[in-house]
């Protein structure tokens, strides 16, 4: 079970990290890339349309500069650290 029950009869997802990975792939989770997870929440957002995402004005989203799949802050690959 991955949310708890609290006295009061609120209830509070626990903290992923302390769940093991049984019960993760057991709720339907599996490991991927952070990339691929943000593009498929963008894509949920987008009612699963493509070309949604690609135009998206929601900016204040925290995901919103990583929607086309790739880190716009990374450097470009063979510019690392100079």
């Amino acid at each position: 079970m991955l949310v708890k029950n609290n006295p009061d009869g609120s209830t509070e997802g626990l903290n992923p990290l302390s769940v093991s990975h049984d019960d993760l792939r057991a709720a339907g989770h599996e490991k991927r890339k952070l990339n691929e997870v943000i593009r498929s929440k963008c894509l949920d957002c987008c009612a699963g349309c493509k070309s949604e995402v690609s135009k998206c004005t929601a900016i204040d989203c925290a995901l919103w500069p990583y929607r086309a799949g790739r880190d716009p802050f990374a450097l470009p690959r063979g510019e690392g650290a100079k």
